[in-house]
């Protein structure tokens, strides 16, 4: 069995696979992924509560963070692209 290493520490190998810059760039698109998805569910929480209490201003709070939540993973993948395409030129 592999024993893992401690929280926030990568071994030497996984590092240099990843090369300079790299690790950063794809925690960030992964944050923005998760970040979004949240904001998703945050805004279908809302958009029931205002159903609920009749609240039409909480109710349309919720759709506009279901929106953006939705554009946040997007945000992501355009940023994944990006990256690709910039690694693709410079080998």
């Amino acid at each position: 069995m592999h024993e893992l290493p401690p929280a926030g520490q990568l071994s030497r190998e996984c590092r240099s696979r990843a090369g300079p810059g790299r690790l950063a760039e794809d925690t960030m698109s992964f944050l923005d992924k998760v970040r979004g998805k949240s904001r998703v569910g945050r805004g279908r929480v809302r958009q029931r509560g205002g159903r609920a209490t009749g609240s039409r201003r909480v109710q349309a709070q919720g759709l506009t963070d279901r929106i953006m939540g939705g554009a946040r993973p997007l945000a992501g993948r355009l940023k994944d692209a990006g990256r690709d395409l910039r690694r693709s030129f410079q080998h």
